[in-house]
């Protein structure tokens, strides 16, 4: 019995052992493609792959369930891939395949890194996607960087969660489309009239939460919009005096007619200019209070924070 629990112990250990990637050779792969190819199809257990300080020029394609990426430095391990996406002859959205960083798994974990789609001008430049069913995703002390629309597109319909991230972009720099949670982040926003997106058109209970997080840029921009059923939820957050007066507002989709309502968009506790459609407005929501926001409610049956 004594050498069977010493055997399971250390196969459970070099299970959990990470596969280190360094560009200069002294990890097990070079690449990071690389080291996530290694890892057996239908994988069911963590995997961590962890990256050294380095600019890897990569188009990054994680298709294996409980992947963790962690870099060795958030601003020193950068995934960069420069994709115009007018270019870009894939067949499928621009989101799914015009990325720096596609991911097409659940269960991933992506930390302590930046990734950049570094392509100049203000068209699509996707810089980190999760796509197809993929859900449980969490990005956590990170910079996900691009210089037009759609920087982080969550538009698998999943659940999302986000700590401590720093994205950039044009227009709709964040896209997510089914559940969101995101805490201590920051959104900078480079001069347009639409700088936030969310859609929750599939399931009543989905939403999106942004709180105790700094919503910013360089020039005059706008807090966002719609185009189809969406709920927001702003809770303790700080709007820069560069936002614009217009609230978030909808663009009509084609040939879609809204389920639960529009307008639900939700403030508590928030700091910014003196807009009227910024103040409190919580009790109109579905929330209690504002204490029960947290990642748990917003998640529904999941939460990443008892982790």
């Amino acid at each position: 019995m004594r050498l069977l629990l010493f055997v399971v112990s250390v196969a459970a250990f070099s299970q959990s052992k990470p596969v280190v990637v360094a560009a200069d050779g002294s990890g097990q792969f070079r690449t990071v493609q690389a080291a996530i190819d290694s890892i057996p199809a239908g994988n069911a257990q963590r995997r961590v792959i962890f990256i050294k300080n380095g600019t890897y020029q990569e188009q990054l394609r994680l298709e294996k369930a409980f992947v963790t990426l962690r870099g060795e430095d958030r601003k020193k391990t950068r995934i960069e891939f420069e994709i115009e996406t007018s270019a870009c002859k894939i067949p499928g959205s621009v989101e799914e395949n015009c990325t720096s960083v596609r991911v097409d798994a659940s269960d991933v974990v992506i930390e302590n890194l930046t990734i950049s789609n570094p392509i100049p001008g203000k068209g699509k430049s996707a810089a980190l996607s999760i796509v197809g069913s993929s859900t449980r995703a969490i990005v956590r002390d990170a910079d996900i960087l691009g210089s037009g629309g759609d920087t982080l597109a969550l538009i698998s319909h999943g659940k999302y969660y986000l700590k401590n991230v720093y994205v950039s972009g044009t227009y709709h720099i964040i896209v997510p489309r089914g559940s969101a949670y995101f805490t201590h982040c920051t959104f900078w926003c480079l001069g347009h009239k639409t700088c936030l997106f969310n859609e929750n058109d599939r399931n009543e209970s989905d939403k999106m939460v942004i709180r105790d997080s700094r919503i910013d840029g360089p020039t005059p921009f706008g807090l966002g919009s719609y185009f189809r059923d969406a709920v927001w939820y702003f809770i303790d957050n700080e709007f820069s005096d560069k936002m614009l007066p217009a609230e978030i507002f909808r663009q009509p989709a084609r040939n879609y007619e809204m389920k639960w309502g529009e307008g639900r968009v939700y403030f508590s506790g928030n700091k910014g200019p003196d807009y009227p459609w910024l103040k409190d407005n919580l009790s109109k929501s579905a929330a209690s209070s504002k204490q029960s926001i947290t990642a748990a409610w917003a998640l529904v049956d999941w939460d990443p924070e008892s982790r």
